[in-house]
Formats: C-alpha cells, structure tokens, sequence
C-alpha cells in the first residue's frame, strides 16, 4: 500500500491511496473461498466448484465487495497511523475512467483513489487550578421562604365549583374569556378563549385581578387597566 498526501491545509487534508492488485487479489480468494462451500452451481457438487469457475461466475462481484472492504479499512489503518481523527466521514473519490475500474474488477490492475477529509483540532486542556470564580450564595428570609411555601400551596390546593350563584374571590381558580383593546384597537397576545388564573397570583397585568373579585360565573365586564412603561 503507498500513500502520499497532497493536500495539507489548516485542518483539510487529501491523500492518494493506491492499493496492490496482490492485496485485492487475496481479499478476492478469500471471499470466493466463503462462496465455495455454499455454491449450488449446474454440473457440480457443493464444496466441489473449481476457483477458477467461481472467479468466473462471481469473481467481479466479489471483487467489488473486496475493493470496498480494502479501501474502508485502509482509510482506517491509515489515520490511525497518522494519529488523525476525522472530523466526518472521509470522501472517497475513485477514477472516473470506467476502464481503469474494470481492469481492477478484472485483477489486471492496482486500485488508486483519493481521499478527503477535515480533521478535529487537538484539544488543549487548562490549568483548572488555576481559575478562580465567585460562587454567588443566596440567604432565603422568612419572607422568601413564606412566599414560596404558599406558591407550592396554591399550585397543588384543590378547588371546587361554586355553582351559578357564587362570586370570585381573593385566591380562585377561574376559567375565563377576555379581550384586550388599547384605544379600541385590538393588539397582539391580548386576547384568550381558554384563559386560567388564580386571583391575586399577580399572573395578569396590575389592576386586573383586583376588579375581577365580586363577579359571577357568566357575567361580563369591562375592565381598565394602565399598562406599565416598559
């Protein structure tokens, strides 16, 4: 096997690969050698074909299939040699000319071919001991953690219907349609058909939790709010 690289830039490299037809001819007997023994031929018992019949009846095919294999594995052999890595799958290119691949398939010649890939860049590894960073800490309050315990309260308390007849209240769940305007006009994400709030969770605009306190299931309203500067 002979390989020459033609290409070496930042991480691009190519090589020109040429493989012996001796190599590819001994990848061939061993590939007709695992046919021999399975081969149903016309005028011949199983395990009794001659080679030189099998190199006739499945030799290109089986060539091809050696070919394959020889240039996956040289490729292979070949960065590991070159202690490379390739960043993707490398791009083989075989010679165009039909002829010059026949020949191959025929044992008459060697294979050459190209291939291209990119390498991965080697990894530096830092001094870690030598990095500082500041840990931020967080002291919780009785206030901090009161607000939270009753956020885990209101996110898993049960709720049940207060019928027809019954008025919202501070802390509940309601079910709700609404539609905003600003100067009459309506504007983007200000609408809902199946909106959930809980009242006085401060989910909604400043304003709009408080004036909903006292209605009824059913009952509509119009509602003015101030929206914040920002």
């Amino acid at each position: 096997m002979q390989v020459t690289e033609t290409l070496n830039e930042g991480l691009k490299r190519k090589l020109s690969v040429t493989i012996p037809k001796q190599d590819l001819s001994t990848r061939l007997d061993a590939k007709l050698a695992e046919v021999k023994d399975k081969a149903q031929l016309k005028g011949f018992r199983p395990g009794k074909v001659p080679m030189a019949h099998l190199k006739k009846v499945y030799g290109r095919s089986a060539m091809a299939e050696a070919m394959q294999e020889a240039i996956n594995s040289t490729v292979s052999d070949t960065l590991t040699e070159r202690s490379e890595r390739a960043a993707t799958q490398p791009k083989v290119d075989l010679p165009k000319d039909q002829t010059v691949i026949n020949q191959v398939l025929d044992g008459e010649s060697d294979l050459a071919f190209d291939v291209s890939y990119e390498v991965l860049p080697p990894v530096k590894l830092m001094d870690f001991e030598g990095i500082a960073y500041d840990k931020p800490v967080v002291e919780a309050t009785e206030a901090d953690i009161d607000k939270e315990v009753n956020r885990v309260f209101l996110a898993n308390r049960g709720y049940e219907d207060k019928g027809d007849e019954g008025v919202v209240e501070q802390g509940d769940r309601l079910g709700l349609t609404f539609k905003g305007t600003i100067d009459g006009e309506a504007f983007a994400g200000g609408s809902s058909d199946h909106a959930h709030l809980t009242v006085g969770s401060g989910e909604f605009i400043p304003g709009f939790e408080e004036q909903l306190v006292g209605w009824k299931k059913g009952e509509a309203r119009t509602i003015d709010v101030a929206f914040p500067a920002d």
